[in-house]
């Protein structure tokens, strides 16, 4: 590749305005692995504050930190840290901004675990308006299935059915700190692609193996 390609993709990486959703567990890794890979304007925004039960797996956050806002903390910390980055946290709900808010970002990386936030989240992104995605919904899970049977016969995958749809869209899975450095790292990587086109994006899906050390493939 020649230089001249790399400094363009950088520059793009540079310019490109990203809005994080959430500032806590999959936030805060989200913002150091934005601010540690070139991304020079993100802004983050939380309505939450700081918990004594969060500080074992959000790292940005102190004990003297208890109490105060999440998206401000970890915006000041990542300022602090990394130079020449500007973080601007929003205090506040996802629902006190309207969509030209959310339209000024090329990219918008949900890190949420409000089943209530993301439903309005993907609401604003898809294709229903201003109505949420409900779970219980028959005519939004078939849409849903529909599309991800689309994806799946793309890419011979197996086993999506209505059941399966359901419980994806209704399921909270658990996370410890360790899965939320895997999936913020993924969301950095494939933000960092798109931004600066150096390289393929994930068009199908990620495996994680953890047997006999770290191990990531595309499966085809």
């Amino acid at each position: 590749m020649k230089n001249g390609s790399i400094l363009d993709n950088f520059d793009a990486i540079q310019q490109c305005k990203v809005l994080v959703v959430g500032s806590g567990g999959l936030g805060c890794e989200i913002l150091k692995g934005l601010a540690l890979s070139g991304f020079k304007h993100i802004e983050t925004i939380d309505m939450d504050t700081i918990d004594l039960s969060n500080l074992n797996r959000q790292f940005l956050f102190r004990e003297s930190d208890i109490g105060q806002s999440k998206a401000e903390v970890a915006a000041r910390f990542v300022n602090n840290r990394v130079n020449d980055v500007q973080v601007i946290a929003h205090n506040c709900k996802i629902q006190d901004k309207d969509l030209n808010f959310y339209r000024q970002f090329s990219i918008v990386i949900c890190g949420l675990d409000s089943i209530v936030a993301r439903r309005w989240l993907n609401a604003t992104m898809k294709p229903f308006g201003d109505e949420p995605i409900d779970g219980d919904s028959p005519e939004h899970l078939t849409w849903i299935m529909e599309r991800a049977l689309e994806r799946a016969k793309e890419f011979n995958i197996t086993g999506v059915d209505f059941r399966l749809t359901q419980g994806v869209v209704k399921r909270i899975i658990p996370a410890v700190a360790s899965t939320n450095a895997i999936i913020a790292g993924s969301c950095v990587l494939e933000a960092l692609k798109l931004a600066s086109n150096i390289g393929c994006p994930l068009d199908n899906y990620l495996t994680f193996s953890n047997i006999n050390g770290a191990y990531f493939a595309k499966v085809r």
